[in-house]
């Protein structure tokens, strides 16, 4: 599991939220993973781990073997304050921070 990454897309979550935009799209999201070399797979299962932890409030549905609708929804508060930390430099990793 790429730490590094989920670090960068709960950053980049907020990030969005922040601009004004509403929830993100899957499009948005898909294209994001991609730019950092994260396959739908691998983004499917972050988005998955980040909703049970609840930060986020969809998660991805699965269908057999592959993931679909990459749209997670908004940050919850956890995932906000997550976040801000990370953002922050507060906490040198995800690690730390949660």
């Amino acid at each position: 599991m790429n730490y590094s990454f989920i670090s960068d897309l709960l950053i980049f979550f907020l990030t969005y939220s922040d601009m004004g935009n509403a929830s993100l799209n899957e499009r948005v999201v898909i294209t994001y993973a991609a730019k950092k070399n994260v396959s739908k797979q691998e983004l499917g299962n972050i988005e998955l781990l980040l909703f049970q932890a609840n930060f986020i409030t969809r998660c991805p549905n699965r269908i057999e073997d592959r993931f679909v609708n990459f749209t997670p929804g908004t940050l919850t508060s956890e995932g906000i304050i997550l976040a801000r930390k990370l953002s922050n430099g507060d906490c040198s990793s995800l690690f730390i921070a949660l």
